[in-house]
């Protein structure tokens, strides 16, 4: 009866030491596939045409530093699109085109 109960014993063992590596195995594949995309380049978008948004279209914004400038603020400077249809914020700050230089407000 002894030599009944100690087998038992061991067979619970072996099932939880079983689970217990197979989560450490699958956390380890999680933390492994995470650290993989969270150090992927970022997108560029600053290669991408520039567009602002002005009364609901958006116009190509031009060369930055030349016809326009990004001002620390709030929103969206300029965005990019990759079809035309849809367009993502690119620059954060506010879209200047002229008398821009204002005391304080470093550009992006």
């Amino acid at each position: 009866m002894k030599s009944q109960i100690h087998e038992h014993q061991k067979k619970i063992i072996m099932t939880a030491s079983k689970k217990i590596k197979g989560i450490l195995l699958s956390t380890a594949i999680i933390i492994s596939v995470s650290g993989v995309l969270a150090t992927r380049p970022q997108y560029d978008c600053s290669t991408q045409t520039q567009y602002y948004l002005s009364g609901g279209t958006y116009f190509p914004a031009g060369t930055e530093g030349v016809n326009y400038i990004c001002i620390s603020g709030t929103g969206t400077c300029t965005y990019y699109t990759n079809d035309g249809i849809n367009f993502l914020t690119c620059q954060t700050g506010v879209y200047c085109t002229s008398n821009c230089n204002v005391p304080g407000s470093p550009r992006h």
